[in-house]
């Protein structure tokens, strides 16, 4: 018997094209920003089944050129866009030059072949079922009284509703989870996760704080505090969470990158 095959998919959220990070970046060079975005999302699909890793092969690791050919992106867009991806937490480059694009384990699902031909039995198993469950509502509904038949139809809306409200809040939910990620991407030391997803819960930010949050880390990075003695210094992620040190002024070390357009586009 042949080997299984797997399929795997991008799941975007549907605020995908609304986040403050996604926006400044299509505003950026007149015009040039919606080609790095669309840059972006052919990095994510060509990291797809390596776990977000991009590597040509064990011995050979991607470069610029060979980016720009294997997704048909003009080389001068490639060359900004992975700067403009390594500002903003989106993309690391390993020592061994391996790029990891950040989002991606939380962004991909996958699917074997033989499960996809069970899930798909069981989805017709299901829909018959329902047919003949639908048929033998619509006879009992012929000949159930008025009374019968409003009590039903408060019941399926109440349900209706409850399940609405449960829906409702594991979109929230996730939409914390997301929030906490791209700020645990940037953030320069990943230690104390457990403690620092208590700081950001109690914080609760929306995507105006969590910008916020995140534009005071990397002005933080640059600065002459966390870039001595090897970065020793730096805080723990829930020390700078619960201390609202996003806030605090900083002496910059080094020259920040240039963000072009971004004053224009606020």
């Amino acid at each position: 018997m042949g080997e299984s095959k797997r399929y795997y998919w991008l799941k975007l959220d549907r605020n995908f094209f609304k986040r403050h990070d996604i926006r400044i970046i299509e505003a950026l060079d007149h015009g040039k920003g919606k080609e790095y975005v669309l840059f972006y999302l052919k990095l994510l699909v060509e990291s797809i089944d390596h776990d977000g890793a991009l590597r040509f092969s064990q011995a050979i690791p991607y470069d610029e050129q060979m980016l720009s050919v294997v997704t048909n992106t003009d080389l001068e867009i490639v060359r900004q866009a992975i700067d403009i991806f390594k500002r903003y937490g989106l993309m690391e480059i390993d020592e061994d030059k391996t790029i990891i694009m950040t989002e991606l384990p939380n962004m991909v699902g996958s699917e074997a072949d033989s499960t996809a031909r069970v899930r798909k039995y069981r989805e017709n198993i299901k829909n018959a079922l329902q047919c003949n469950t639908d048929e033998t509502k619509s006879n009992a509904e012929e000949t159930s009284s008025n009374k019968s038949e409003t009590q039903s139809k408060s019941k399926s809306k109440s349900k209706s509703k409850s399940k609405k409200k449960s829906k409702e809040k594991e979109q929230e939910k996730e939409s914390e989870q997301d929030l906490f990620d791209r700020f645990w991407a940037v953030y320069p030391r990943k230690v104390g996760k457990k403690d620092a997803v208590k700081a950001w819960n109690k914080l609760k930010p929306d995507e105006t704080l969590t910008l916020q949050i995140i534009e005071g880390v990397e002005r933080w990075k640059l600065s002459t505090q966390w870039t001595k003695d090897g970065g020793q210094y730096i805080p723990y992620p829930a020390t700078f969470l619960n201390g609202e040190r996003w806030k605090d002024e900083c002496d910059i070390a080094v020259t920040k990158p240039r963000r072009n357009d971004l004053d224009e586009f606020f």
